[in-house]
Parts: structure tokens; sequence; C-alpha cells
């Protein structure tokens, strides 16, 4: 999907789509009025990417990063992120009106989280920070 402006963005069932340019070393922007992901879609990310969204973001499916999880920046304007059942967020999160929720069995890997609150319930697991081998 070629970096831009778009308004409601939802993908539904096995479905998925990539971000980023591969091999680069700036973030596409991608700005969104809303994102959803459900079942079991993918947003994969090739390259540094950040996401702008001016409304809350639900995962019922996955956002993966092909490489760090610092190639991935999710900013909330107004709201938080949700991410419901088994689903797994790559990247860091900025969304400092609203709240951070991780349920179920949902992970959430991320450099930071920049939140009004941050929820964990469930078997829920949310890791923050590089991971000491890749500071070699």
């Amino acid at each position: 999907m070629p970096p831009g402006v778009y308004g409601h963005f939802t993908v539904n069932g096995s479905s998925g789509f990539v971000l980023g340019v591969e091999g680069s070393t700036e973030p596409t922007v991608y700005g969104l009025q809303q994102l959803t992901l459900n079942g079991t879609s993918t947003l994969e990310v090739v390259g540094p990417v950040i996401i702008r969204l001016a409304q809350p973001l639900t995962l019922n499916g996955s956002i993966n990063s092909a490489g760090d999880p610092l190639d991935v920046r999710i900013e909330v304007a107004n709201g938080g992120v949700t991410l419901n059942g088994a689903t797994t967020l790559r990247g860091s999160v900025i969304a400092p009106n609203g709240t951070v929720t991780v349920n179920s069995s949902s992970t959430l890997q991320a450099e930071y989280v920049r939140a009004d609150r941050l929820v964990v319930n469930g078997t829920g697991l949310v890791t923050t920070g590089l991971d000491p081998d890749e500071n070699e």
C-alpha cells in the first residue's frame, strides 16, 4: 500500500496488506482515520513505518515487522489501542489521550508505550525495551 492519507481501513478474514519500503532507512508515513484488523488478518511491515490514526486502533489481527519492532510506530490522536484474542503488535505505541489494553493471549512487543493508561488482562503480555542481546 503506498504511503498517504486514507479514511477508514478494515481488513477481514485471513487477508492482509504490506506497509513500508523494503530496505528504507527513513520512515514511511501513513495517515488513517481508523484501522481495524479482524480474524486472522495481518499487517506486515517491511521497513520503518509511522501509522498516524485519528481514531482508536482495534486489533483482532496482528501487526508484524519483518525486522525490528522499532520499525513500527503507532500514533493515536484520539483514543487508545486494544489488542483482542491472540493478536500480536510488534511496534511502539503513542496514545497520550487513551488507554492501551492488551487482552487474553495478546502480545505487545515495543521499545516504548506512551499512553494515559495501560491495562493488561488475562494472559496478555507486554514487553518493552530492547532485547539485551541486541545491544551487543
